[in-house]
């Protein structure tokens, strides 16, 4: 048979006669601009509505992101936190202020305070009961005491009774005791009261609760009960003006035994009556205490660092708002603003030092405009009025090196 009988033998079958000869070679384009491409048209993932992208416009607007691991996740299936957290994801590195989590990073990196059911980023948790529960630093202050006997923390209505012996004066109260002021001292002109909460540690509760009445007076000062710092109380004064709280501390010694620099969990609060503040002088003194450039200046007053959980120096402007009490700064309280920078200390010294920063920087930051709230300005101050500050003018002089 020949070639032209087999052809006719392939068209007679239905096949392609070019098969007698073999496939044919494949053709090569050199130009990509050749191929035509067909792309089949996007569908939004959530809705099937046509789209560009994968999820549409309007459906964008339900979604959001993990703050830790970037994952898009839809807003209604995000765990959110009132109070942003820093995490230190397992694979390294570091992510400020999360407040967005999926489910997954939101049981790596968060937990619900087991009182309040507030949930918080793991190091703004505390553990309780041997730890079976943990919660938050608010709670943990208003309900639980450290035992440094038995090394547990225990609830303050169910408490382990190792202190039960040493505290039989009935002179520490409760962490929530608060009884009515009383204003001691006429606060001169453009002044204020000042309150002072010292936090002390001590073994002999009882017995050094008696010698700090004993010295001070019930009539200016009350203790309290405070969980976040193991053995010891919390020495309150009711508001004095700056000269009636001189007065208090003056021959102040504290009993031996009794400390509030050494253990690194104690500290000096003062509390200013916001009567005669303004807003905007309120906003400044905020800014001069969270500048980034005062912050050496800062942790050199406080005697302790910035980055302190229980009082976070952090950048503000003129129109920051209040975010949560364990600021510098605190403007939670209604009646009063609280300085909360610094380090505890006994050291009569060391108390006057701390309430003549604050009537210095509520008097120097009354007129002052923004540009003018560095250090070195308010250092200035100090040096031309000594004679009001003394112990702050002194402090400044003996130690600042910057």
């Amino acid at each position: 048979m020949n070639l032209n009988e087999i052809e006719a033998a392939f068209i007679a079958d239905g096949m392609d006669p070019a098969l007698v000869y073999g496939s044919p070679e494949a053709e090569i384009v050199h130009n990509m601009d050749e191929i035509e491409t067909t792309v089949a048209p996007t569908c939004c993932s959530d809705c099937g509505e046509s789209s560009s992208e994968p999820i549409c416009e309007d459906c964008a607007e339900n979604h959001t992101t993990c703050d830790v691991c970037d994952d898009d996740i839809l807003r209604d299936d995000a765990v959110e936190l009132d109070n942003p957290t820093t995490v230190y994801p397992y694979g390294g590195g570091r992510r400020s202020r999360c407040a967005t989590f999926c489910d997954s990073c939101a049981n790596d990196y968060t937990g619900e305070c087991a009182d309040c059911d507030t949930r918080y980023g793991n190091d703004d948790l505390v553990s309780v009961n041997g730890g079976y529960r943990s919660v938050c630093h608010d709670c943990y202050s208003c309900n639980y005491s450290y035992c440094d006997q038995c090394d547990e923390t225990s609830p303050n209505d169910n408490p382990c009774g190792c202190n039960n012996a040493d505290d039989d004066s009935g002179l520490i109260h409760s962490y929530g005791y608060k009884p009515e002021p009383e204003f001691i001292g006429t606060p001169v002109p453009m002044e204020g009261y000042l309150g002072v909460e010292l936090e002390v540690n001590t073994e002999r509760e009882g017995e050094h609760a008696r010698e700090v009445i004993d010295q001070l007076g019930d009539d200016h000062v009350y203790l309290k009960e405070d969980g976040s710092i193991g053995r010891g109380f919390e020495i309150v004064t009711h508001p004095h003006t700056m000269a009636e709280q001189a007065k208090l501390w003056a021959n102040f010694k504290a009993p031996s035994g009794m400390t509030s620099s050494t253990s690194g969990k104690c500290g000096l609060h003062v509390h200013y009556s916001r009567k005669g503040l303004t807003q905007l002088h309120i906003n400044r003194m905020v800014v001069f205490m969270n500048a980034p450039e005062n912050l050496g200046f800062m942790e050199f007053i406080a005697q302790r660092p910035g980055t302190s959980h229980w009082a976070m120096v952090k950048s503000k402007t003129i129109t920051s708002k209040p975010e949560e009490r364990y600021e510098a700064l605190n403007l939670c309280n209604r009646s009063t603003i609280e300085f909360r920078i610094f380090k505890g200390n006994t050291k009569v010294e060391r108390i006057l030092k701390c309430l003549e920063f604050v009537v210095a920087t509520v008097a120097w930051s009354r007129d002052r405009s923004y540009r003018e709230l560095g250090y070195k300005n308010f250092m200035a101050y100090v040096a031309r009025n000594g004679k009001q500050y003394p112990n702050l003018k002194k402090f400044i002089a003996e130690g600042w090196k910057g």
